[in-house]
């Protein structure tokens, strides 16, 4: 009877159909896809979601493989010789780990105060530096140069976390609040498949001509296109 009575005590005008609610979501993500597509055709949006994408990727295809390089690097050090060979080179191994971490994070405290500044140019140039210098480390480890090596492969590290903050900033200023997951989620589509990409490439190369070899070849490319699409 409870029920009854509220059901005819209920106001008709707030009985309103959900169909104006739902075109008006369907027509809200139309536009903001309709808004996606445009953004992405800008050559400037493609630049540093192809800038943010590239450098990351490249890291995550390749960051495994500097291990090897410390294992070398730890059997030649003259420290430790008291223990095995394996435990010798984890202790190390974690000892660089370390180092390589805590300079990224000194690297991203750093960034945040240049984030105000000319990021564009700086993200041009970060990215550069990471590709120029995986290419002299895999220079450096085909001559077994493994110090040499692992220095700059720890530099990739740096100019990685330096460049996070930068281009947040740079996608924020190019990009509508209003879609700005939509670009986010576009960059990290088109930074898994980029990562799947070069990590096939380098395993290829590295199987024929060594990892030296493959680190600089496919630095060198990512280098060239890099500065081609600068130059464009």
């Amino acid at each position: 009877m409870l029920n009854f009575l509220l059901i005819l005590s209920y106001p008709t005008t707030l009985n309103r159909s959900l169909e104006p609610a739902e075109k008006r979501k369907r027509l809200r993500l139309g536009t903001a896809i309709g808004m996606l597509l445009g953004l992405l055709k800008q050559l400037p949006v493609l630049k540093i979601i192809y800038s943010s994408a590239a450098h990351t990727a490249y890291l995550r295809a390749v960051k495994d493989y500097i291990q090897l390089v410390m294992v070398n690097l730890a059997i030649i050090i003259p420290i430790l010789v008291h223990l095995e060979t394996e435990q010798k080179s984890g202790l190390l191994i974690g000892v660089m780990y370390f180092l390589i971490f805590l300079a990224s994070s000194l690297a991203s405290r750093f960034s945040s105060n240049l984030a105000n500044k000319s990021h564009r140019n700086l993200t041009r140039l970060t990215l550069l530096a990471g590709f120029l210098l995986g290419a002299f480390s895999g220079l450096a480890y085909s001559y077994e140069f493994w110090i040499v090596s692992l220095l700059a492969f720890a530099l990739i590290y740096v100019m990685e976390n330096i460049r996070k903050p930068l281009l947040t900033g740079a996608i924020a200023d190019q990009v509508p609040k209003e879609i700005l997951t939509s670009v986010i989620s576009a960059q990290s589509l088109l930074r898994t498949f980029i990562t799947t990409l070069l990590a096939l490439v380098f395993g290829l190369l590295a199987d024929h001509f060594g990892i030296g070899i493959s680190l600089f070849a496919v630095s060198s490319l990512l280098l060239l296109s890099g500065i081609l699409i600068r130059t464009r």
